[in-house]
């Protein structure tokens, strides 16, 4: 079973080296869902108290971060890579 680190929230976002802002809005965005990246203690839905796992929340944050830059590689057909490698090799020759 894996060890995991419950934390409050100003623990949780010295951890993640991020703002008590920024975890707000992760929650509200999203990013931190209720039951998996933290759970609620005490009276009432509204003002209980948020316990977050540092991992989990850590690694909903790479996932979202790897989501977000999935769009942005470049591919390159064949010819393309020849006229790089080109350029490349004639450029050493000078």
């Amino acid at each position: 079973m894996k060890d995991y680190n419950w934390l409050e929230i100003h623990d949780l976002a010295e951890g993640l080296k991020c703002s008590i802002k920024s975890v707000y809005n992760y929650r509200e965005e999203g990013t931190f869902v209720p039951g998996i990246h933290f759970y609620t203690i005490g009276k009432g839905k509204i003002r209980g108290k948020h316990i977050y796992n540092l991992q989990k929340c850590r690694k909903a944050l790479v996932d979202r971060t790897k989501e977000k830059n999935s769009n942005k590689a470049e591919f390159y057909d064949h010819q393309e890579i020849q006229k790089i490698k080109n350029r490349k090799f004639n450029s050493l020759r000078k």
